[in-house]
């Protein structure tokens, strides 16, 4: 899977949210309506970002029976939006304890299935992801849904052309260490994480976290002035990579 397309200025007009229960998933078949707390609005999305969202696209999580669950299969134009509570938008439980709390509630013009479904094929922390319109209904890997900075797009590109499969935005999991990378190349068992995002003072750094794991730390500035340094880096480790799986 190759991202050809070049970089652009449109807007992320498309917000992936999460599906947790069957329950929340007939609401949305049902009624074409999503529910979101409005307590939890600022972690992991804004109001403006919500106010900017056309599309919405729902993954649905291992927890789902009633669809395929990892995998995004549905998805809408925004129609409506309101802000209730949840007495209103669940008439039939007037007396739960939430009764009062307030949702943002989105009402979806249809409820439509993609074509092939988005399928999650590593671990992630899925909770909001705003992505393009666009994107959503091309995309036949979660990869393709991510959207980084100029940098981080460009590296993306390179990588796929170099390495071909690449993992992004994913988490490297290994005795009760958990790391969040943006971008992760898999040879044989063993990981090649990128993170693009860590601090000025940890550039370019490598560790071995254990010895499957090999990890490479570039500030944002870094990789945005000294790309081609920064590729060079990658790509010496990553043959570095290959060549310690077959000793």
């Amino acid at each position: 899977m190759t991202l050809t397309a070049t970089a652009d200025a449109s807007p992320r007009d498309c917000l992936v949210a999460v599906v947790r229960s069957d329950r929340d998933l007939h609401l949305l078949l049902s009624k074409g309506i999503y529910r979101i707390p409005a307590r939890t609005l600022g972690h992991g999305l804004t109001e403006r970002s919500l106010a900017e969202t056309r599309t919405l696209a729902l993954y649905q999580t291992a927890a789902i029976t009633a669809g395929l669950p990892g995998a995004i299969e549905l998805w809408g134009d925004i129609e409506s939006r309101a802000v209730l509570p949840r007495r209103a938008i669940i008439p039939d439980e007037p007396n739960h304890p939430a009764a009062d709390e307030l949702y943002h509630v989105i009402k979806l013009a249809s409820v439509d299935r993609l074509q092939q479904p988005i399928i999650n094929r590593r671990s992630r922390r899925v909770i909001f992801m705003r992505t393009k319109r666009r994107l959503l209904l091309a995309a036949s890997d979660f990869n393709e849904l991510v959207i980084g900075s100029d940098a981080e797009e460009r590296l993306w590109r390179m990588l796929c052309a170099r390495e071909g499969h690449v993992e992004r935005s994913c988490l490297l999991r290994m005795n009760g260490v958990v790391m969040e990378v943006e971008f992760a190349l898999v040879h044989n068992g063993r990981w090649l994480g990128i993170r693009c995002r860590a601090a000025e003072e940890s550039v370019a750094w490598v560790g071995d976290v254990p010895e499957a794991w090999r990890i490479l730390l570039f500030s944002p500035a870094r990789l945005s002035n000294a790309f081609a340094e920064c590729l060079e880096h990658i790509t010496v480790s990553a043959v570095h990579m290959r060549d310690e799986s077959y000793s």
